[in-house]
Formats: structure tokens, C-alpha cells, sequence
């Protein structure tokens, strides 16, 4: 790879080298093979090209930016990784089809990046940066939530209860929390390890289970009475 999109190829250890079309006249900074026939190059103003015939042929992908692109990593035909201008960090799961942007946490230019399976990876750049990621640079998915104690155990509709538990999230957001099939709709607080809310209007008489739901899945179940 190199300067105005050259490409060229051997298949005899380096006897001859080919010249291959490109179809780009930028800068070629960095090139990846996962495997004999996959390929992948990146360079200047956000190029990204793919190749399935061992690069004798290439095409061009949408990478979302016009950033320069220094270095490119595959650990499979489908996970890749290309890093470059000012700390920009470029991911793919699906073969180049589309790929996203993650955060590096550095403004430095990424010259060098490494993945030697799809969590474990490191960039290096500039003036001694070093960025590392055990999760493919992807957030960790959050924590099923889950329920320690309900405060009181028993109640009539309309009744302030306190959920406690861990993995509550910080907020609310698309989270709720149920009186059997009845979800609540009165929240006075919510935070990671409690919530406060009221026991709903329309919830069955009896003995029911509580659970809280958020976006790392249901809680476990605890048992409730609602009063008459």
C-alpha cells in the first residue's frame, strides 16, 4: 500500500509484484489480511477498501468520516478495527458493511492498532499514547438488575414501597418495575440501589411477585402482599 491509492501484490515471496486497481488516488497507510482471500486497507480521508479474492480486486466501504486512517486490524473476516487522525477509533462487526465509532479517550493521532482476539486490543500514537480495550472497544452490557428486599412487604394500592437491590441504573429511563402484571406509573425515587414507588391502583388483591426490568434484563422476583 502507499502514495495516490498504489496497491501491489506478490504470490511468490516478493520474486514479482503486481500492480492492483484501487480505485482511489489517496494515500494508502495501512493494510490487514485475516485470512488469504479477506482484506482490508485504509488511508487518507476516511478511505476504507475491502477485498474477497486475496485482493485481486477492490471496494471501496462507507466509513463515516473523512478523518485520515493510519492503521487498520482484522482478528476474522467479520471484526475489525482501524484507528487514526486525532484519536479517532473505527469499529466493524459485520465485514465492513457498516462501521461505528468508539471512543479512544485521546486526542492523539492512533498510528498503530492491535487485536489478538475481538475483546483484547491496544492503539499506540503520539507523544506515547497507548489506549487499550477488553471489550472490543464496545461498552460492557449492563447488569441484569436485582432485587434484595422490598420495604414494607405488604400494603393497600396507592402504597409508598422502597425496592432495594443492585443494578438499578442511575435513572429511570426505560425502566419500570412491576406488582404482578400491574407496572407502576407513580415513581417518587430512583436510583442504582433503591427505588421508591407506589404500589399501582389496579393491582390484584393478594399475594404477587415484584420485579424490576431495565435495559440488562428482568430481576428476580419478590413476593408482595396488597391489602384490601
Amino acid at each position: 500500500m502507499g502514495s495516490a491509492g498504489t496497491i501491489i501484490a506478490t504470490s511468490d515471496g516478493g520474486a514479482t509484484w503486481i500492480a492492483r486497481t484501487s480505485g482511489t488516488t489517496q494515500y494508502l497507510n495501512g493494510v490487514a489480511f485475516p485470512d488469504e482471500t479477506h482484506g482490508f486497507a485504509v488511508g487518507n480521508a476516511g478511505v476504507i477498501l475491502a477485498t474477497s479474492d486475496g485482493g485481486a480486486t477492490w471496494s471501496p466501504q462507507v466509513s463515516g468520516t473523512t478523518a485520515a486512517l493510519y492503521a487498520v486490524a482484522f482478528t476474522d473476516a467479520t471484526h475489525g478495527w482501524a484507528v487514526g487522525y486525532a484519536g479517532i477509533i473505527l469499529a466493524t462487526s459485520d465485514g465492513g458493511a457498516t462501521w461505528l465509532p468508539q471512543s479512544s479517550g485521546t486526542t492523539q493521532y492512533l498510528y498503530a492498532v492491535a487485536f489478538p482476539d475481538s475483546s483484547h486490543g491496544w492503539a499506540v500514537g503520539a507523544n506515547g499514547a497507548i489506549v487499550a480495550t477488553t471489550s472490543g472497544g464496545f461498552p460492557p452490557a449492563p447488569a441484569a438488575p436485582s432485587i434484595t428486599k422490598l420495604l414494607p412487604a405488604a400494603g393497600r394500592r396507592g402504597a409508598l414501597v422502597t425496592v432495594s437491590g443492585t443494578d438499578f441504573g442511575a435513572a429511570q429511563g426505560a425502566g419500570s418495575v412491576k406488582f404482578g402484571a400491574r407496572t407502576c406509573t407513580k415513581y417518587v425515587s430512583w436510583s442504582a440501589a433503591q427505588i421508591k414507588c407506589r404500589v399501582p391502583t389496579a393491582a390484584k388483591y393478594g399475594s404477587l411477585k415484584v420485579t424490576v426490568t431495565t435495559t440488562g434484563g428482568a430481576s428476580n422476583a419478590m413476593s408482595f402482599t396488597v391489602k384490601r
